[in-house]
């Protein structure tokens, strides 16, 4: 991590020297992670469905027994139950 570090501050220090106005890079690197925000929101929206569906509860078919009617069946899961 300390490389990396030094990288950047020598990269900094570079362009001071070349006379290249920080401000403009700022903008650009403001733009560069705007641009990788939105590319990144599929990503994440991804991973968080994949998480939800790791820990829902499994599907439950139940039967209702009524001796005047057929039983009835139902599919329980964690957001919905669904009668069959």
């Amino acid at each position: 991590m300390l490389h990396y570090v030094i990288l950047l501050l020598g990269f900094f220090v570079a362009l001071a020297t070349l006379g290249v106005d920080l401000t403009k890079v700022t903008i650009l690197v403001g733009a560069f992670t705007v641009g990788v925000g939105f590319g990144l929101q599929t990503v994440i929206n991804n991973f968080v469905s994949g998480l939800i569906l790791l820990f829902e509860r499994p599907i439950k078919r139940i039967f209702f027994y009524d001796l005047s009617r057929e039983p009835l069946q139902y599919l329980i899961g964690s957001h919905f139950t669904f009668h069959l």
